[in-house]
């Protein structure tokens, strides 16, 4: 009897030990197949330079400048390179060399434009004092870039439209203007909207100069000059009309 015991807790004990080490193998295999980890719940924003595209895979870099591996296997193509706002999930996994890895879920482009720096008056006419609506503008938290959404009423929708953002000095401050040049009509019968991404040079950057932040101006439907204090933490929703809520 005893000798039976002994035979069946020793079946019990290598039956076990093969579940175990099924369940690691497996648990292996799972990691090996998605290194990414496990999707956590919950959809999040963050505004992202798309950096170079390789199968399912790419590179970010966010406003806070850490390196992010994105998974874009639900997407038909590759992104485009440059910056946009990325609406993503979270991984619990981790990779070295990596801050985030993130699942993309959408993605807005941006395209991108250098800020100009102290341009001439005659210069600053030529980029144009027709009106614009600011719906939303953002600084990125390394104080390098300023995303703005723009909206512009037009009379066809086929017209031309430039954006521009310059930095006038005053002193040992920088004033930054908005300039739209397109077709004047503050009142059309169409209405577009463009995002563009304006880098600021160094010399403007608050974040690398110690400054609590910048004065944005630009001229809206009403024909006058809007002011705004632009920091970091900002609110990034603008009344077109009263500034920002």
């Amino acid at each position: 009897m005893n000798r039976l015991l002994l035979i069946l807790c020793a079946m019990s004990f290598m039956v076990l030990s093969c579940s175990v080490n099924d369940s690691s193998d497996l648990h292996e295999q799972s990691n090996a197949a998605n290194p990414m980890g496990r999707l956590l719940p919950g959809l999040h924003e963050a505004y992202v330079m798309v950096g170079p595209y390789s199968g399912a895979f790419c590179q970010l870099t966010d406003d806070l400048d850490r390196k992010w591996l994105l998974d874009t296997h639900i997407i038909n193509g590759p992104l485009p390179e440059g910056r946009g706002l990325l609406t993503y999930q979270l991984y619990d996994g981790h990779i070295d060399g990596y801050d985030v890895l993130a699942r993309m879920e959408r993605i807005v482009g941006f395209s991108i434009c250098d800020a100009l720096v102290a341009p001439t008056a005659a210069e600053q006419e030529a980029l144009g004092t027709d009106p614009i609506i600011v719906k939303n503008i953002h600084m990125s938290e390394n104080g390098k870039w300023v995303d703005v959404v723009f909206a512009v009423y037009t009379v066809s929708a086929g017209g031309t439209h430039q954006f521009s953002l310059a930095a006038i000095p005053e002193g040992e401050e920088y004033r930054c203007v908005l300039y739209h040049s397109g077709q004047n009509v503050p009142y059309g019968s169409t209405y577009l909207q463009a995002n563009v991404s304006f880098r600021l040079p160094d010399q403007v950057n608050p974040v690398k100069n110690g400054k609590p932040g910048i004065n944005i101006q630009f001229i809206n439907t009403q024909g006058s000059v809007q002011d705004i204090f632009l920091t970091t933490s900002s609110p990034t929703s603008v009344n077109p009309e009263l500034g920002i809520k």
